[in-house]
Formats: structure tokens, sequence, C-alpha cells
């Protein structure tokens, strides 16, 4: 398959640097996350499909006890942490898992992290309208197909939204 895994912030900045102009989605998953083990085997057959030969597949599992895994989501500014309960003096459990978006404010301090995250870069640059959290394959087909449709017409894909 094509998807390189990551993990180190430098293999990071390196596949960006070597995929050139070419789109690149990145997938940012825990080993352990239900979400990420189903879509896992579909994300490593997509780049055999002849419409996505245009992009770059990375992975980066995410781990909270692996320091260089984390070390990427932050340089890829996507690792935020569970915020700790108001009341400090809370019993229950806290959310020791990576977040890569802030979690659902409630009064409960359970975690309902969503994973995977995929993030969409072009020549180095995180295209943030095109950031994907969820296990939808079709809704990750579909944006990985405007995305290489998009670049195969020479569109600007700083500009252009997923949804449009």
């Amino acid at each position: 398959t094509r998807v390189v895994r990551v993990g180190t912030p430098t293999e990071f900045k390196d596949a960006l640097d070597d995929a050139g102009t070419r789109p690149v989605v990145c997938m940012f998953a825990g080993a352990k996350d239900l979400g990420a083990r189903v879509l896992l085997p579909v994300y490593h057959r997509l780049p055999a499909a002849d419409e996505f030969d245009s992009l770059e597949f990375l992975r980066v599992e995410v781990a909270t006890d692996d320091g260089l895994a984390q070390a990427v989501c932050e340089e890829a500014f996507v690792a935020k942490t569970c915020p700790t309960p108001s009341d400090s003096n809370s019993s229950e459990q806290r959310c020791t898992a990576l977040h890569f978006s802030s979690p659902p404010r409630s009064s409960s301090s359970l975690c309902r992290c969503p994973t995977p995250t995929f993030c969409f870069y072009s020549q180095c640059s995180e295209l943030k309208l095109w950031r994907y959290e969820g296990c939808d394959v079709a809704e990750l087909t579909r944006r990985l197909k405007k995305l290489a449709e998009a670049d195969a017409n020479g569109e600007d894909l700083e500009r252009l939204e997923p949804d449009e």
C-alpha cells in the first residue's frame, strides 16, 4: 500500500515535503479506537484505487503513552486533551485520551472522543475546512474524490470547501 506510517514530527514534516504539490490525507487514530479498527483496512485499500493516484496517504497511530505520536499531532495542530471537570474534588475518572478537537462540553467528565480524524494538506498547509472526524467510509471517499478531482482540474484547494 501507499499509506506511509508516521511516528515522529520529523517524519511527518518529511512526508509532507516529499508529497510536493500532491494533496495529502493523514489519518490520526488510536489503535484501540473501535472506529479506527473498523476503518483502517478500508483506508489502507484506498491508495490502490486509480481515482486516488494523485493523493498521498499518511497514518499517525496515536496512543496516550506514546510521546512521539502525540508530538506529531501537536505539530499538526490536532491534539487537544480533555478538559478536567470544573469540580477538582470530583471522584469521577478523568479522561486521559488524546482528543483531536474540543470534546463536547457536558456536566459529565466522560469522554466521547471523535476518532479517527482525517486532515488534508496541500503543499505542507492544512486544508482546515476539509478536516473530518468520524468513520463514515462514504463521507471519507466523497471527500477524497472531490480533492482528487479538484487537484486534477488545477483548482485552488485552499479556497475550495468539501461541501461545495
